[in-house]
């Protein structure tokens, strides 16, 4: 026998009271239900709701009201959801959620942590972007580069010519014929960073790419690891420099000096190298100093050739008498009226000796004059090698007194110390014999190696 419950009014009513009649989620992500009474129930966090529509969503952080007909007013803020609604989560930097777009003004504020930016508002911002391209060849032109600054990665083979192709490209363009590019070599460790730099333009100098042009850095490097006889090989490629000091100058042909050696090596069969002296002040005698040497693959290093010394080349100096003077000596003596000349050089040096003189030698058989210049007290014959064409000669010939003007240009080398050159003259036979007017002219032509 089946078992009634009659249900009276007063029971009808609680139960009514009671019932569900909306709900929500609030800012916290509680479930809240409201009862027909208006009292609400907080059913604490939700890790999903249901719509009528069948589908599942996770919690929402705003007030959402559930259902299918717009209920009209609402909490403030909060957001109605029908069946073809998506309800959050909002998203943050650790979820995944719903989220507003940012407008252009609060992309370029740049302060917004909520809001996602769109590519309009990307493109708002000022400046350029670096975008990382395919490779292009070297010869393609800048009218197939994007604007702005884009980048490449070359490997070894690419086809690009320097560096046998392994490094980076930097491609800057505004427009096509404003556009330069950059690269430099994939270096690392010890090695020493190389780049280059080209510009492009579409008529100037009849268009195109220009040349390659290498920005020339300096490394520094450590005086112990390099000798005079280290092969240019061992040296990094570009420039670099080196700087010794008086001790540490040892087994360089300038060893007891302190200076710079610059080196510059170019490919595998061509280097330079540079050394100048360091010192200071406008003295006299504290001059600098400049060598400079080269090398091959076959040869080496050539020796030093030194461009500037740290002395002053000498000023020419000069001697002269004006009168006839007779001579008497019957072998190599002195002038009798024309001074020295002295010359004092800091290292060998070239040397030009001039020297003229009136001869004249009265008519009587095997009468004769000669007049040279003695070098340190050599007989003037011996001048720069010995040879008669280095001296002055008359001899009478005819029956008549024999006289003019004569003279000569010596060059030669003289090594490093004091010198002294002295008019000379000597005649033959009993007849009167002059040197007159005799002019001597002593002038550094430079110095020797």
């Amino acid at each position: 026998m089946a078992t009634v419950t009659v249900v009276d009014a007063e029971r009808t009513l609680e139960i009514e009271a009671t019932s569900i009649v909306s709900g929500l989620v609030n800012e916290a992500g509680h479930l809240i239900l409201t009862r027909h009474d208006g009292t609400d129930l907080d059913m604490g966090a939700v890790s999903g709701m249901q719509l009528d529509g069948g589908t599942t969503y996770s919690k929402v952080d705003a007030f959402t009201y559930v259902g299918d007909t717009d209920p009209g007013a609402v909490p403030d803020g909060s957001v109605w959801l029908d069946t073809n609604d998506v309800a959050g989560p909002f998203a943050s930097d650790t979820q995944k959620g719903l989220v507003e777009l940012a407008t252009v003004a609060e992309t370029q504020t740049g302060t917004d942590t909520q809001r996602a930016v769109t590519p309009a508002g990307l493109a708002s911002l000022p400046g350029t972007r670096v975008q990382t391209i395919t490779t292009l060849t070297e010869s393609t032109g800048a009218e197939s580069y994007p604007n702005g600054v884009s980048f490449m990665t070359l490997s070894t083979g690419s086809g690009w010519s320097l560096n046998n192709g392994f490094g980076g490209v930097m491609t800057n363009k505004a427009t096509t014929s404003r556009t330069q590019q950059i690269f430099f070599t994939s270096s690392g460790g010890t090695t020493i960073p190389q780049t280059w730099m080209r510009t492009y333009n579409t008529a100037d100098g009849g268009g195109g790419w220009t040349p390659w042009v290498q920005y020339q850095t300096r490394a520094t490097l450590t005086p112990s690891s390099f000798a005079q006889t280290t092969a240019f090989t061992s040296y990094p490629k570009g420039y670099s420099r080196l700087y010794y000091t008086t001790a540490n100058s040892t087994g360089w042909d300038f060893a007891g000096k302190a200076g710079e050696v610059i080196t510059f090596v170019d490919g595998t069969d061509f280097a330079r190298q540079e050394w100048a002296k360091h010192v200071g002040g406008t003295a006299v005698g504290v001059e600098t100093e400049r060598w400079v040497r080269t090398a091959t693959a076959a040869g080496g290093w050539s020796r030093w050739r030194v461009l500037v010394r740290d002395a002053k080349l000498p000023d020419p100096q000069a001697t002269k008498a004006s009168a006839t003077y007779p001579i008497t000596a019957t072998a190599w003596a002195d002038h009798p009226a024309i001074g020295q000349v002295s010359l004092s050089l800091a290292y060998d040096a070239i040397v030009q000796v001039e020297y003229s003189a009136w001869l004249t030698a009265a008519y009587t058989d095997s009468t004769s004059v000669r007049s040279g210049i003695s070098l340190d007290g050599a007989a003037p014959e011996d001048l720069f090698g010995g040879t008669w064409g280095n001296t002055l000669y008359l001899g009478t010939q005819g029956t008549s007194p024999a006289g003019g003007q004569h003279s000569f240009t010596a060059t030669g080398r003289l090594s490093a110390g004091n010198h002294t050159f002295k008019p000379q003259a000597y005649k033959t036979g009993s007849a009167n014999t002059l040197v007159n007017y005799p002019v001597l002219r002593v002038t550094p032509l430079r110095w020797a190696d």
